[in-house]
């Protein structure tokens, strides 16, 4: 998630964020 680099997020949330990217593609 080279987006999401700079952003404190935890790794729940990073996970929540890849499912919903993926699901868009």
């Amino acid at each position: 998630m080279t987006i999401f680099n700079n952003v404190n997020i935890t790794f729940e949330e990073e996970r929540v964020i890849n499912s919903y990217l993926c699901a868009k593609q």
